[in-house]
């Protein structure tokens, strides 16, 4: 079981990171509601961030360049 503790600690890394990426919580949220494919991206990455216990500073460096190689094709 979860604790209020821990859940406050995952719902404030995606707040923290979905404001870095200028990305609105209702609507983020409300597309993955619907499937939409990029918001189910960056909820996987940042999942996966969380899970791997990055700390802010990682994860918002991470996230930029996951997004950016991915949406941007960069190699």
């Amino acid at each position: 079981m979860v604790s209020i503790e821990e859940d406050q600690r995952h719902f404030s890394f995606y707040i923290e990171l979905l404001k870095t990426l200028h990305l609105k919580f209702d609507q983020f949220f409300m597309g993955l509601a619907d499937e939409q494919g990029y918001e189910m991206i960056i909820q996987q990455w940042i999942e996966e961030l969380y899970i791997e216990g990055k700390t802010m500073q990682e994860a918002k460096k991470i996230l930029f360049i996951k997004r950016h190689h991915r949406f941007l094709k960069l190699k």
